[in-house]
Parts: C-alpha cells; structure tokens; sequence
C-alpha cells in the first residue's frame, strides 16, 4: 500500500490536484520553440529532449512515456523532410531550373519556383507551386498547386491544381518534392489532352489546334509568368 507524504509535524501534504502532463508533448513542445532548420544540424536539441523526457519519468509523473502511433509517423514524416531538405541545398546548383523552399516555421509547406520547358508555350515563364505535406508522408503525396496562372490542359485555370497520376494514384514513397517538381515540368513540355482540368486547352489539343494553344500558352506566360525587368 502506498504511504502518503507527510510532513515534519505528522500532516499529510494535500496532493496536487492539476492534471498530469505527457512529458513527451511537453519537450515537443519546448522543442518546436526552436527554429527547425536549426534543427536540422542540432542533434543537441534532440539529446535534450531524450533527457527532459526521461527526467520527467523519473520523477514521479505517471503518465505513458512512448509516443503514440500518430506521432510516431510525424516524427517519420520530419525526418524525411529534414533530410529533402538537406538534398535540396545541396542540389541548388546542379539542378537550376527547381528552387525548392520550405517555410521558415513548419516543414510541411513548401513552395517551388520552376522554369518553363524550353521549345515550349512556357519557355522564359518562371512558375511558382505551392505544396501541402501531409504528416504521413512520404505514405501520402503531398497535395500541389500552381500558384501562378498558366494554360494547360492538366492544370485548372483558377485554382492551380495539377492533374498528374504521381499525386493520386501513382504515388510512390520513392518520389520526393524535388523528383515531383521535375515531373510537373514534363508534364507541362508534354500534355495530356484527354485528361483535362481546363477543358478549353485540353480542347484545343484534342482538336488538333496546336497553334491556337501554343498562341494561348504563351500569351498567359508572358502575361503571369515573365520575370519583371528591374
């Protein structure tokens, strides 16, 4: 039987009432008031977490110290994108036509900056994507859009999402954002017609007016997608 903590004069100390923390969301928490790109080369930050945590358990704090499986697939999911991102960096010279970025507060939003295929409608535009990461990912693909607008029969004209097998059906864990940002510039060198999101370009292909789309393609580039000359 468990003996009540008393004090010197033989009274027992009342118990506190406050409820009892998950230490594991509480050094998260502490955690996230750290700039995670720091993060990502501070194993430091991680070894204290470990410790608060262990330390929280020790001392009396009844509570369960594993992570659930929730945020067992968060922390995988960050992990994953911590080290994209460190491709990422690494990567910016040899692939110039994809400038990826991730927000400077949460690792699940990102946007990209891609060049338009050359011998394309698109060629000189500079395209910007905006990317959704969901927490199971890379078992989820993110969710992509074209925040700039551009005509295409694969993409919808007003909200910019983006008609590619790769972000539904087709998803591997394999591709990464930066893999799924040189697919949509294939995709934008190589329409799909009978698959369309803007009926009026997929139209336009299906019909065989090649000219009236590139006309088209092209007047949206310059007028949405064309670097501004300082």
């Amino acid at each position: 039987m468990r003996r009540k903590a008393v004090t010197k004069k033989g009274k027992p100390i009342a118990e506190s009432t406050a409820p009892k923390r998950n230490p594991f969301k509480v050094s998260r928490v502490i955690a996230d008031k750290f700039d995670w790109k720091h993060k990502v080369d501070s194993p430091v930050v991680e070894d204290a977490i470990d410790h608060f945590t262990k330390f929280m358990c020790r001392n009396g704090f009844e509570v369960n110290c594993g992570s659930s499986e929730v945020e067992q697939k968060m922390q995988a999911s960050r992990a994953r994108l911590f080290k994209e991102y460190k491709e990422v960096q690494r990567e910016k010279v040899a692939d110039p036509d994809i400038q990826l970025v991730c927000d400077d507060s949460n690792i699940f939003k990102w946007t990209a900056l891609i060049k338009g295929p050359s011998e394309t409608p698109f060629d000189g535009g500079v395209f910007q994507l905006a990317f959704s990461v969901p927490e199971q990912y890379p078992l989820q693909p993110p969710q992509v859009r074209f925040l700039t607008k551009i005509f295409h029969p694969n993409v919808h004209f007003k909200t910019g999402e983006i008609c590619l097998d790769i972000l539904k059906n087709a998803w591997s864990p394999a591709w990464t954002l930066q893999s799924v940002c040189r697919a949509i510039i294939a995709l934008m060198a190589h329409p799909e017609p009978d698959s369309p999101l803007n009926c009026d370009s997929g139209n336009l292909l299906r019909s065989g007016d090649i000219r009236g789309y590139q006309s088209m393609a092209k007047m949206y580039t310059r007028l949405a997608a064309m670097p501004k000359k300082g």
